[in-house]
């Protein structure tokens, strides 16, 4: 798989130009794969679900869309082979908090991952960790995968009740409280 890494680059001229890019990544290597240049910085950066888009918005609110090469479209997996890099998060609290949104091609957040392989101590720890993002945790924790199911649906349903508990304590406190509304 690939990773996007975008950055800013100012020319310090009176017109504040800033010099934007893209760069793509081979996960594997870290050898560079691709730059895409861009007019403005970037508020954030994403793959298509299929892994041959990548979509870019920026702070002056466009959204720029490219089609990339067949060779570098990005590999995505699902289930029944979870994502690789999220297998190996698993087992650390120390994980990049951007991961607890990310998603496999199935929409399965590596919290869901986790709660339906029944991770009870893991899920434990980094739910508990002081420097977990609580309300990044609770957004992963709800968030639906293509089957319209929750890493809290999965617990439910294996009946992990452990798993349910820890689950619902992080929603109930951290959640936006419009994702609680019915």
């Amino acid at each position: 798989a690939e990773i996007a890494v975008a950055d800013h680059e100012s020319s310090g001229r009176q017109d504040l130009y800033v010099e934007a890019r893209i760069t793509l990544f081979a996960r594997a290597t870290g050898d560079q794969l691709l730059v895409l240049e861009c007019m403005q910085p970037m508020a954030c950066v994403r793959f298509s679900t299929d892994g041959a888009e990548l979509a870019k918005a920026d702070w002056a609110t466009h959204l720029t869309l490219w089609t990339l090469p067949s060779q570098y479209a990005v590999q995505f997996y699902s289930d029944p082979r979870p994502w690789p890099l999220f297998q190996s998060l698993i087992g650390s609290i120390h994980i990049p908090w951007a991961f607890l949104l990310a998603r496999s091609a199935s929409g399965q957040t590596i919290l869901t991952i986790a709660a339906k392989q029944g991770q009870t101590e893991w899920l434990s720890k980094l739910l508990a960790h002081a420097s977990t993002p609580k309300s990044l945790a609770a957004a992963s924790i709800l968030h639906r995968d293509a089957s319209g199911m929750c890493a809290l649906d999965y617990a439910i349903t294996t009946n992990k009740s452990k798993i349910v508990t820890i689950l619902l304590r992080t929603v109930l406190a951290h959640a936006n409280p419009s994702a609680l509304e019915l």
